[in-house]
């Protein structure tokens, strides 16, 4: 038997086809695989998500039987009686969920394109074989998912309604596809704002942005229009959704086409393409750095720098020249009470201030660490609480617009009917609650190793508290009757401490409603210099004192959370 030759050339086959995953995208299976190994962060928000769910059956439940020891009446008037309490709940439980899940996943959803770019990952991942779709949908549908396991921690709670008779299975059916919608919607905008954003913050704010448009002010397409209107009567739900599953479509459709066309230079540092204006723009000489705060020239002109300076700047003129035409049409119909701007408008710009200013807090030492940068940080002359104080104003001055909006809007609000002598009380109570979402996002950053799980927290604390306290306070509400016979909730005092959007309410001394209900015929004073009755003042100024005093703590304990930062065994 002849060997074979050893000089002969050995034939090969082609190389096998590599296969990416049983998913058709390994990155997507690496992803959903890191995102489940983060057990503690999936864990606490899940629950905290589902404590939140089931506080509010249970706040409903108090509101319409804690006075009620015994429910009398034949099996047809209780049956009744718990199916209402059901679809009540089953109502709030939708809203509340669509609004911390709006919230939520533009920031889970940008973080993760921006946890590339900041330690520089995206740039290997793009020299890999994967192609451009598995890398843009692998991080967009593993984002996806795990806000979809939060929001599905709320299903037991759901579930709870079948002990008093359940709901309709349509009306569930409705609420969850349009919460699923959105969330893939509002995924897929942040998803495609975040190529073109300087920063975190600045992605997120463009998105709520574009939410605030596609879900709330388009209003036969609003998931808070649709969801009301299905449990109600569920074929006036099945019709509003000819409208809003289009609009959803469409946009989730349009965003994920341009996102993965800018994935790319997403995924990189320098993302935009050199152009003139580009160009002369990074050519443009910046002042010079100053010598007793370095630091803050850093925040001012580096961080974020002249783009979403830019951005804010147009933004701000778009949304105020909207708002005005709005009022405009508003005071004309005369369906405004008196004092509305300093009520109901300035609390608007002054949360959108705070998103703002939180946010850029929120993302200052965690975008630092997660960057390597910090170390850098700390070899500069100075103390540790000279960075504390440096990421603090930085991020009051990249919410500067915001501010100011809302310190023209509170000068402005006495043409409204707003009292004169409630104006000190109400810049006061503003400069309180603006700083404590400061402090509150300077002791997340200091406390979070990434910019996405403290802006994560900071938007799910805020969003919860409030509603949190204004759903108790609603069911520790009671009904009283006017001199007319016109019922009005009477609301308890610890919600204007508790809540600062209600104890703002009682701050601005807006004269109460008109007797006969109607705002067309009220006669308003310009220009008032007291209010017309004694306002209670006492819960809403120690509310304002405990959030000072909150954000003195939050402050320093974030100082001496950093002072160990570094210097840990």
């Amino acid at each position: 038997m002849k060997s074979p030759r050893p000089d002969r050339p050995i034939k090969r086959g082609p190389p096998p086809k590599f296969k990416s995953s049983r998913f058709t995208n390994a990155l997507l299976g690496w992803e959903l695989l890191r995102v489940s190994r983060r057990t503690a962060a999936l864990a606490v928000g899940r629950f905290a998500f589902g404590a939140c769910l089931l506080g509010v059956l249970w706040l409903i439940w108090s509101a319409g039987f804690a006075n009620e020891t015994v429910i009398e009446g034949d099996n047809t008037a209780i049956a009744k009686k718990l199916q209402k309490f059901a679809e009540t709940f089953s109502l709030t439980f939708f809203i509340v969920q669509l609004t911390l899940a709006l919230l939520l996943t533009p920031i889970f959803v940008a973080g993760a394109v921006f946890e590339e770019r900041d330690t520089r990952s995206g740039e290997v991942l793009l020299t890999t074989d994967l192609s451009r779709r598995e890398i843009f949908y692998g991080k967009f549908l593993a984002r996806v998912v795990q806000v979809m396991m939060v929001v599905a921690a709320g299903m037991p709670i759901l579930a709870l309604t079948l002990l008093w008779g359940g709901v309709a299975i349509e009306f569930i059916l409705i609420g969850y596809l349009a919460t699923f919608l959105c969330i893939f919607s509002s995924g897929a905008i942040a998803a495609s704002v975040a190529g073109g954003s300087e920063t975190l913050r600045e992605a997120v704010l463009k998105t709520y942005a574009y939410i605030l448009v596609f879900d709330v002010l388009i209003f036969p397409a609003s998931p808070f229009f649709v969801i009301p209107m299905a449990s109600g009567a569920q074929p006036m739900g099945i019709a509003c959704g000819l409208v809003f599953l289009p609009v959803q479509l469409i946009v989730t459709f349009v965003s994920l086409a341009h996102g993965l066309r800018w994935l790319r230079l997403a995924m990189l540092r320098q993302r935009r393409r050199v152009t003139a204006e580009l160009a002369e723009r990074m050519a443009r000489r910046k002042p010079p750095v100053a010598e007793e705060n370095p630091l803050l020239w850093k925040e001012r002109y580096v961080v974020g720098g002249a783009t979403e300076t830019t951005t804010s700047t147009v933004g701000m003129a778009s949304v105020g020249v909207v708002l005005a035409v709005m009022m405009l049409v508003f005071v004309a119909a005369g369906i405004f009470p008196a004092g509305w701007i300093g009520a109901y408008v300035v609390p608007v710009a002054m949360l959108a201030a705070g998103a703002s200013i939180g946010l850029g807090a929120s993302g200052g030492v965690a975008r630092e660490r997660q960057r390597n940068t910090l170390i850098d940080l700390f070899m500069l002359p100075g103390g540790r609480r000279d960075i504390l104080v440096a990421k603090l104003l930085g991020a009051v001055w990249t919410g500067r617009w915001l501010l100011l909006a809302t310190i023209g809007l509170l000068v402005a609000a006495p043409f409204g009917g707003t009292p004169v002598v409630a104006l000190p009380l109400l810049f006061v109570a503003a400069a309180v609650y603006l700083t404590f979402g400061a402090t509150l996002g300077i002791w997340l950053s200091v406390r979070s190793r990434s910019a996405l799980t403290a802006h994560a927290s900071w938007m799910g604390f805020v969003a919860m508290s409030l509603i949190g306290t204004y759903l108790l306070a609603d069911a520790m509400a009671l009904n009283v009757k006017r001199d007319n016979g016109a019922p009005i909730k009477e609301f308890p005092e610890w919600s204007r401490a508790a809540n600062p959007v209600m104890a703002w309410q009682e701050l601005a001394m807006s004269p109460d409603d008109a007797a006969d209900g109607s705002y067309g015929n009220r006669k308003w004073r310009i220009l008032p210099i007291v209010p017309d009755s004694p306002p209670r003042l006492q819960y809403p100024l120690c509310g304002v004192a405990v959030y000072c005093v909150a954000s003195a703590l939050l402050w320093w304990l974030a100082l001496r959370r950093f002072e160990r930062e570094g210097r840990e065994d």
